[in-house]
């Protein structure tokens, strides 16, 4: 029997099913084109609801064991790499001698990576092609230093990002050095030979100063999960993602459920009590991923931490958001999105929630902007993504279309 061609994909950082779920679309037309598809995940059970079920052959990447230490948070990309292993030589080139052992031993045509800078050092030197299929977030400009993350600060924080730079690139180095692979001249160049693929829409770029760039658009799964229950009633319909161990999880609930309005909530890993006492009479609580694209056909806002994955689906079905930002991604992205004024930045406060609710609820000008939004882009279906991305699939693995 002829033995089929392997892809690898390849993912390192990042939480949340958003990376599987790109992945899993990808797979299922990589897979009706008749490859063998191997996938390398830091998260294992994550990939196992998406990509395992497909026939995917799973195996775990190679990640960094520990925490963050005392370094602090991130100013720009090298900042992300420093709280990822990438001060430490030994380490980083543990993981990236893992990444080249794992690729000798699947031996792929071509990897298709997200999100994972120590596969791109552990290939270097390595004719494997790959494609880097990224949100913006994870495709910084090219620049040296990185770019500052915390564009909003000024330039106060540039020697900050050279020394944090520096040092990241030293044992980075370092580490090629084991590996018996040429230095890199400049962090950045981490990133040379590698032809990336900016998942996203330009207006929600993280990086508003990147300058002209080629955008696929965002891929995400529609039809996957389960299909939503909304409960029964009048008012605005509120569909709400947010971490259950939030400090302002329940409290958003509890204000929603004196507020006139519909809501359904994705509530994973909740414990059944906690989901019982939340449960109202206008609030549903599941604990399955629901289906977005028939969420957001009903739904009326949004309520969220900005991830990207479900504010581009919002925001291309019309839908506006209510944000309230866990980290430095989101918080980037969620200005981004306040620009163009289709959502907003919910208080940290439990004090002041109720009152935001409320206005967002009443207040018709986040929709009509996102109502604009998905104007713009209703001749750019999701599919049109999947179909460049394949293709440049095929093309890098030596497949006619």
């Amino acid at each position: 029997m002829r033995e089929k061609p392997r892809i690898l994909l390849a993912w390192e950082l990042g939480g949340g099913l958003g990376h599987v779920t790109k992945f899993m679309v990808l797979a299922e037309s990589l897979l009706a084109h008749g490859f063998e598809l191997w996938a390398a995940c830091q998260n294992l059970p994550s990939a196992e609801i998406t990509l395992g079920r497909m026939g995917v052959r799973l195996v775990q990447a190679p990640v960094w064991p520990s925490g963050h230490g005392n370094i602090p948070e991130p100013i720009n990309y090298a900042g992300i790499l420093a709280r990822k292993g990438w001060l430490s030589a030994d380490g980083l080139a543990g993981m990236a001698r893992g990444w080249r052992n794992l690729v000798d031993a699947i031996a792929p045509r071509l990897i298709v990576a997200n999100h994972a800078p120590s596969l791109l050092l552990g290939l270097r030197g390595s004719d494997i092609p790959v494609l880097f299929a990224d949100t913006p977030f994870g495709i910084p400009p090219l620049a040296s230093p990185f770019p500052n993350m915390r564009y909003w600060q000024g330039a106060e924080l540039l020697p900050v990002m050279h020394a944090i730079e520096e040092q990241v690139l030293a044992a980075a180095n370092q580490a090629l050095g084991m590996l018996e692979q040429a230095a890199l001249p400049r962090l950045c160049d981490l990133f040379q030979d590698v032809e990336t693929c900016l998942m996203g829409f330009p207006e929600l770029d993280h990086y508003p100063e990147r300058g002209a760039a080629d955008y696929y658009g965002p891929l995400y799964a529609e039809t996957w999960g389960e299909a939503p229950i909304w409960p029964r009633g009048e008012g605005k319909r509120v569909f709400v993602y947010l971490d259950t161990a939030h400090a302002l999880f329940e409290p958003i609930l509890n204000h929603l459920a004196r507020l006139p309005c519909q809501v359904l909530v994705y509530a994973a890993r909740l414990p059944d009590a906690t989901a019982a006492a939340l449960s109202k009479p206008n609030i549903v609580l599941r604990n399955q991923p629901q289906r977005i694209a028939e969420v957001l056909a009903r739904a009326d806002l949004v309520i969220h931490h900005a991830g990207i994955g479900l504010a581009s689906q919002a925001l291309r079905a019309g839908v506006p958001l209510l944000m309230l930002p866990n980290h430095l991604e989101q918080a980037m992205f969620a200005v981004r999105v306040g620009e163009l004024k289709a959502g907003k930045v919910l208080p940290n406060d439990a004090r002041l929630i109720g009152a935001a609710l409320r206005q967002a609820l009443e207040d018709s000008r986040c929709a009509e902007h996102a109502a604009s939004f998905a104007a713009r882009y209703a001749g750019h279906p999701v599919s049109g993504t999947l179909d460049r991305l394949v293709a440049r699939c095929l093309e890098k693995a030596g497949m006619s279309a």
